[in-house]
């Protein structure tokens, strides 16, 4: 604005070289003055001659004049994108659901309330859970290795409650949209929430004619090729909570499931078991246990401890293994909330605690590593905390419901319904 309001002011008294010569002097001088090593990266961005930058001005600034194909129109947004933040999680309305989504804002009828991207899986059977037994295996010296019987099925991954399915099809369709895996269901005309194909060029209609089969080979199908929309079926008001039908076939199920549940679990007596999540709160500021007080009291069935950790040589002077033979080492991170990531996470039994300055504790722990066992000393008690131990957690409960949620029947599509050919 300076410069144009110079060049304006004095528009009569400046021929176009000495236009030239001010904002060179501009340029040179008084901003690498101002800006001193970001001067570079500001003159690339102001044209060079002075009678485009009004047109700078005009179009809202430099980003805008260079890049000027990144700056959409409205009516190219609307055909060409998709809002992803018209829902949000939160307590479902429907008792003991869990969580639900809720628009954020009105949502007109017929408007998007959320696209999502498919990752298709051609054969829903790859969910499928089975029995794991031990086998000895004589070349181990009469160690045992862990087997799948794949003769028995024992019911299906979780995941199974959160895809697109058809009965007619092997094929289920996950969708990884934000936020779209936590619209529950609500049969009929209480469902406020439909489904449809969406028009974004994203979306590979060509996959439609393709055999399950086929949409497994081939580099082309190793990404999201199809995309589907939530679409409203009605005004849906801010804050309201979002429902899909998820079908006759999932609402038959539900039922079954239902009355087979209420007819083995009528004893009000019945109690469901602990979980870590139950049970970490109550040591979140207590000592955890050691093996005399296990002894005593054992944590729940099927909880144990976990550790995050990372090591150091153990220093100078002090034991560096056990009695056993196993290794000893030193705690030393992480260090930072960001680094708490699962590579430094592992099962581990707590030896020995210790209590710290400010009244917080230390422990000394075996950590069960992938190919070894270590002993780490000095590990603080928040890096210890409480999880189910393998197979354990509600994820794996023994005859859950497990069922995929309905894709409707008008838009899926005839080549993916190959369980009915002969």
């Amino acid at each position: 604005d300076g410069i144009l309001n110079f060049m304006d002011k004095y528009e009569d008294k400046l021929t176009p070289e000495r236009k030239d010569r001010v904002l060179d002097f501009l340029f040179d001088k008084v901003l690498r003055t101002a800006a001193g090593t970001r001067s570079k990266v500001l003159r690339s961005l102001i044209p060079a001659h002075p009678a485009k930058l009004a047109t700078v001005k005009k179009l809202g600034g430099t980003f805008q004049y260079r890049n000027p194909d990144l700056v959409k129109s409205p009516k190219w947004l609307k055909k060409h994108c998709r809002c992803v933040d018209n829902i949000k999680g939160g307590q479902s309305t429907i008792p003991n659901a869990g969580r639900g989504a809720f628009a954020i804002r009105s949502i007109a009828k017929g408007g998007v309330i959320a696209p999502t991207p498919l990752l298709h899986i051609p054969d829903g059977d790859i969910l499928n859970m089975f029995e794991l037994n031990k086998v000895p295996d004589d070349a181990q010296g009469g160690d045992s290795t862990i087997e799948a019987d794949f003769d028995k099925p024992i019911g299906k991954q979780i995941i199974a409650n959160y895809v697109f399915g058809h009965p007619e099809s092997s094929m289920v369709l996950y969708p990884v949209g934000p936020v779209v895996n936590l619209i529950n269901h609500k049969a009929g005309t209480e469902a406020n929430a439909e489904l449809r194909w969406s028009t974004l060029m994203e979306n590979d209609y060509d996959w439609h004619d393709l055999n399950p089969e086929d949409l497994v080979d081939g580099d082309d199908m190793h990404r999201f090729g199809l995309i589907i929309e939530f679409i409203a079926k009605r005004d849906i008001r801010e804050g309201e909570e979002i429902f899909l039908d998820y079908g006759p076939e999932w609402t038959q199920a539900w039922d079954k499931y239902m009355k087979l549940y209420n007819s083995e679990y009528s004893d009000k007596s019945t109690t469901w078991p602990l979980r870590a999540s139950d049970v970490k709160e109550q040591y979140k500021q207590s000592p955890l246990k050691i093996p005399t007080e296990l002894t005593e009291e054992s944590y729940p069935e099927g909880i144990t401890t976990a550790c995050f950790v990372e090591t150091e040589d153990q220093i100078d002077g002090r034991p560096k293994t056990n009695a056993d033979g196993k290794a000893i080492e030193r705690w030393a991170g992480p260090l930072e909330y960001s680094e708490y990531e699962g590579i430094h996470f592992h099962l581990c039994d707590v030896l020995e605690r210790k209590e710290v300055e400010g009244g917080a504790f230390n422990y000394t722990v075996m950590v069960h590593a992938k190919s070894e066992q270590i002993q780490v000393e000095d590990v603080p008690h928040h890096a210890v905390t409480l999880v189910d131990k393998p197979y354990h957690s509600d994820l794996h409960t023994r005859d859950a419901f497990r069922h995929p949620i309905g894709f409707p029947d008008g838009i899926f599509p005839q080549a993916w319904r190959n369980r009915n050919r002969r």
